[in-house]
C-alpha cells in the first residue's frame, strides 16, 4: 500500500502537537500525542450486563472478522468500547487486546444497515482520537510496539474517506523507529532537506558510533529526502545533528527498520546536517 503524502502534508497530519509543542516529552507516546488517551472520553458507559448482552449479539458478525477467539472474548468485555464512530447516531465497536497474537490487537467494527462491518484490523494500541466536528467520523493515532526479540516501533494514523455512503479506513501514516531511539524534548524546526553525500546515515543517538555497539539504524544513497524537526548542536565535534523523518524516497542500502510489510514507512532518527542540503518542502 503506497503512502501519497509528502512531507509538509505529513506534519498537518501529525498536528502541532509535535512541531511546536513546549512539554518536556518523556516517552514515545508522548511525542506523537498530545495528550494520555482516556477511553471514558469516547466510550458509552455501559453496565457489565448491558455490555454482555451486546457482545453476545455480536458474534456472528465478529466471527466473520478476525476474531476467531469470540467465545475468550465475550469474558474481557473491558477490551470492548462501544461508541459511535461515525456520527450516524449508532453505536459501534473498537476492540483492542488479544485477539490470538502476541501482539495486542485492535479491530474496529462499524454498524452498516444490520450488520457490524470490520473496517480496521492492524497490531497496536490507540493514543489519540480526534474527530474535527460532531458529524465527520473519528480519526485514529496507534502505536504499534514490538514484542517478543523485535525492536522496531511503528507509529501508524488512520483516516477516513466515503464512498456512496459508506465509511472507509486506511493509514495515511506509517513512521518506524528503532527501540533505542532518543527522542528529543520538544520540536524546533520544520527543515525539508536532501542527502548530498553516499552512504549518509541514520542514527539512534546524536553520536558517532560506528564500533561493535554501532548506533547506524539506515545507510541512505546521495537524493535521499527528510525533513528535520529539531536541531541540537555537539560542541565537542563541532557537529549540529538534526532529529529527522526520512521519506524513504530512495532504497537504502541498509535499513534496520525494514519491517518486512508491503506497506510504505517514514523512518525517523538523527543525521549529522553537515551534508544535508535544504530544499523546497514540497518535494
Amino acid at each position: 500500500m503506497k503512502l501519497k503524502f509528502n512531507i509538509s502534508i505529513l506534519f498537518f497530519l501529525l498536528g502541532i502537537s509535535i512541531l511546536f509543542s513546549q512539554k518536556d516529552q518523556n516517552t514515545k507516546t508522548d511525542f506523537f500525542s498530545k495528550s494520555k488517551f482516556e477511553w471514558e472520553k469516547w466510550e458509552v458507559n455501559y453496565t457489565v450486563n448491558e455490555k454482555t448482552n451486546i457482545i453476545n449479539k455480536l458474534k456472528a458478525d465478529l466471527k466473520k472478522s478476525s476474531l476467531e477467539y469470540v467465545n475468550y472474548l465475550t469474558d474481557n468485555l473491558d477490551d470492548f468500547h462501544i461508541m459511535d464512530v461515525n456520527s450516524d447516531g449508532r453505536w459501534d465497536i473498537i476492540y483492542s487486546g488479544f485477539a490470538g497474537s502476541e501482539k495486542n490487537s485492535l479491530l474496529m467494527f462499524v454498524k452498516e444497515d444490520n450488520e457490524f462491518v470490520e473496517k480496521i484490523n492492524t497490531y497496536g494500541e490507540i493514543i489519540e482520537i480526534n474527530r474535527e466536528s460532531n458529524y465527520l467520523p473519528i480519526t485514529l493515532k496507534i502505536m504499534d510496539n514490538p514484542c517478543c526479540e523485535d525492536i522496531i516501533y511503528s507509529f501508524k494514523q488512520y483516516d477516513f474517506h466515503i464512498e456512496n455512503t459508506k465509511i472507509f479506513y486506511r493509514m495515511s501514516i506509517k513512521i518506524n523507529f528503532l527501540d533505542s531511539t532518543i527522542f528529543p524534548d520538544t520540536c524546533n524546526h520544520n527543515i525539508a532537506f536532501e542527502t548530498i553525500n553516499e552512504e549518509y546515515k541514520l542514527r539512534s543517538a546524536p553520536e558517532i558510533m560506528d564500533d561493535i555497539n554501532s548506533n547506524v539504524i539506515a545507510i541512505y544513497p546521495e537524493g535521499s529526502i527528510g525533513t528535520a524537526i529539531y536541531s541540537k548542536e555537539d560542541h565537542e565535534s563541532n557537529r549540529v545533528w538534526w532529529f529527522v523523518i526520512m521519506k524513504n524516497n530512495k532504497s537504502t542500502l541498509m535499513n534496520s527498520l525494514d519491517d518486512e510489510s508491503d506497506i510504505d514507512y517514514y523512518s525517523m532518527g538523527w543525521m549529522s546536517s553537515k551534508f544535508l542540503k535544504k530544499i523546497s518542502s514540497d518535494n
